[in-house]
């Protein structure tokens, strides 16, 4: 077998195990955050984790995102609606509450495929892999253990720097409409990710400068 044959083996090895990696650290992320959120058995950020609980019961209720009754859009519902199918599917609150701190280290622990991916534009797929498992061990996992925005937006925010960058990469149609759809699902999670759109522009006006070296014209 030359050497050019084994290079290839190799190659498709790992492509074949980079799914597998992913999977078990999104399994053991999830199965040691969600053991680590019991630990916390009642909400202790407040009001906040009330708020968005009673987001996610007026939702799951069909009804309009609603406080006690009243009808509000001062909060994002991006998150509560995720929380919503939760709600409608236990009635009991203590219930719904801890499989909702489970789905928060899942939803969490997702980080780690887009972040892998990311990283891979940057650096070999080993240390691709090795940054989606860091990814997952940050200490603000530890809002898995809370009803809050953070728990959302964290892969949210990761899926859209990952979606900006394919689009900076092949800027077709298909591209840019991925990156503008995941900017507004972050910014529908949390308002503060509308930072994102001026650093999506930015990045589009850097690569035209760059790509063309000519400062005097702009299409």
């Amino acid at each position: 077998m030359t050497v050019t044959s084994v290079s290839e083996v190799r190659s498709s090895v790992f492509r074949l195990s980079v799914p597998v990696v992913l999977g078990l650290t999104v399994l053991a992320a999830t199965a040691l955050h969600a053991t680590l959120t019991f630990g916390s058995p009642t909400p202790w950020i407040v009001p906040d984790e009330l708020i968005y609980s009673e987001l996610a019961k007026s939702i799951a209720e069909g009804d309009l995102p609603a406080i006690r009754g009243e009808t509000s859009f001062d909060y994002g519902i991006g998150y509560p609606a995720l929380l919503a199918p939760i709600w409608a599917a236990f009635e009991d609150v203590g219930t719904a509450y801890a499989v909702a701190k489970v789905f928060n280290a899942l939803l969490l622990s997702l980080t780690a495929i887009p972040m892998y991916f990311l990283a891979r534009r940057f650096v070999i797929g080993a240390h691709a892999l090795v940054a989606a498992a860091l990814s997952v061990a940050v200490p603000s996992m530890v809002y898995a253990g809370t009803l809050m925005t953070e728990v959302a937006l964290y892969p949210a925010f990761v899926l859209a720097l990952l979606s900006m960058a394919r689009a900076y990469e092949r800027p077709t149609r298909t591209t840019q409409a991925l990156a503008i759809g995941s900017i507004a699902a972050a910014c529908a999670i949390k308002a503060l990710a509308v930072t994102l759109v001026p650093a999506y522009v930015a990045g589009i006006l850097v690569f035209h400068w760059l790509d063309t070296g000519d400062r005097s014209r702009w299409r």
